[in-house]
C-alpha cells in the first residue's frame, strides 16, 4: 500500500502499535460498488445507458492497468472490491491478497493465496482445480480474464455462461464454454464491445491481449452510439418461478414455519450470511420493497432469535 500511488487505491495514512495491536489506518473511500453502479446505469431506458455502461467498464480497466504499471496484481478481481464515487471514480479495494509482479522477492515474507469469485477466475485456476492441483499464483494475463468475465457481467448483468453449481462442471465451463452473445442474454447485439470480450477471455492466455493496458486501448475504440439500447426483460415464467421461490422461503420463516419452530442447526447460527441474522435483513428488505408491516414484524422476530442464541458455540464459528 505504501507503493501505491494512490490514484485507484485507497491511500494508507498511517501504520502502527496499539497495546501490542497493529493497525493500519486508510483513506475512507465513498461509493457504490461497481455491480449497484452498473444496474443502475442499465436501467437508462435511452442510449445514455450503454454511453454509462461503457464509461464505467473504461475506468475499471483503466484502474487495473494502472495498478498493474505500478507492479501490483490485486488477486481479487470481482466488482464488490471496485468502488466508484459519485462522480464516476473508481477506487480498487481489498489488498490482502495482492502481490508483486515479478519482484518475487518481495513476496517471500508470505504464503501467497488466491481469492476472487467463482465466475471470475481465470481459466488457468480452474484447470489446475480439476487437476487436484494446487492453483498457480495469479498473473496480469490472468486477470485480464477475470476483468473482462466483470466487464461481461456489468454490461449484461448476467455472467459470461449459464455456470453449473456442480463443481467439477463449472470449472470444466471456465475451461471450455465459449462467451455466450448478448443478444443470448436477452440484449441487443453489440459486436464492437463483444469482439473485445472475446480476445480478453480466450481460453488460451497467449491469444490474449499483451497486457491490460492494450485490453483499455480496445474498450476506447468502442462506440456507444451504433448499438440501440434494449434492456433485458425477464420472461412471464422467470417472474411465475422467482415468485414461488420466494412464497416458498416466506413460509418457512414465517412465524409457523418449520425454520422458525425448529431453530438453525448448521452453524454458524446467528450470522448475517448464514444465519438468522440474514434471515432477519432478509424479512427487513422485503418488508421496505413491499411496504408491508407484517414482514417488518417477523423480521424484529427473527433478530431477537439471532439474540437470544449469540451465547452458543456455533452462533458465528464453524469449525
Amino acid at each position: 500500500m505504501k507503493s501505491l500511488d494512490g490514484r485507484v487505491n485507497p491511500t494508507l495514512l498511517e501504520v502502527g502499535d496499539f497495546e501490542g495491536q497493529p493497525f493500519l489506518v486508510m483513506e475512507w473511500c465513498p461509493g457504490r460498488n461497481a455491480a449497484t453502479a452498473a444496474e443502475n446505469a442499465r436501467r437508462f431506458v435511452s442510449s445514455e445507458g450503454p454511453q454509462r455502461l461503457l464509461v464505467l467498464c473504461r475506468t475499471i480497466v483503466d484502474s487495473y492497468a494502472h495498478l498493474h504499471a505500478q507492479g501490483v496484481i490485486h488477486s481479487d478481481v470481482y466488482p464488490q472490491n471496485v468502488l466508484v464515487d459519485p462522480d464516476g471514480g473508481v477506487k480498487i479495494v481489498d489488498y490482502g491478497l495482492a502481490r508483486w509482479a515479478g519482484k518475487k522477492g518481495l513476496d517471500s515474507s508470505r504464503k501467497l493465496r488466491r481469492g476472487g469469485f467463482g465466475p471470475f477466475f481465470e481459466p488457468e485456476y480452474a484447470q489446475a482445480r480439476l487437476a487436484g492441483k494446487r492453483p498457480p499464483t495469479s498473473t496480469t494475463t490472468g486477470e485480464q480474464y477475470s476483468i473482462a468475465a466483470m466487464v461481461y457481467y456489468l454490461i449484461t448483468g448476467a455472467y459470461y455462461t449459464d455456470f453449473s453449481v456442480e463443481k467439477k462442471e463449472f470449472y470444466r465451463q471456465i475451461c471450455e464454454d465459449d462467451p455466450l452473445s448478448f443478444s443470448m442474454r436477452g440484449i441487443e447485439p453489440w459486436l464492437e464491445l463483444e469482439e473485445v470480450l472475446q480476445k480478453a477471455l480466450n481460453k488460451n492466455p497467449l491469444n490474449r491481449y499483451n497486457s491490460v493496458q492494450e485490453f483499455a486501448e480496445a474498450l476506447k475504440c468502442v462506440d456507444s452510439s451504433r448499438r440501440p439500447v434494449a434492456m433485458r426483460v425477464p420472461h412471464g415464467d422467470e417472474h411465475s418461478t422467482a415468485n414461488e421461490l420466494l412464497s416458498d422461503l416466506l413460509e418457512n420463516v414465517d412465524l409457523t414455519g418449520a425454520r422458525l419452530a425448529s431453530a438453525l442447526t448448521i452453524s454458524p447460527i446467528c450470522s448475517v450470511n448464514h444465519g438468522a441474522a440474514g434471515v432477519a435483513y432478509l424479512l427487513y428488505r422485503l418488508a421496505c420493497v413491499r411496504s408491508d408491516p407484517r414482514l417488518l414484524s417477523l423480521a424484529d422476530v427473527w433478530i431477537n432469535k439471532s439474540i437470544s442464541a449469540m451465547g452458543s458455540n456455533s452462533a458465528f464459528y464453524s469449525s
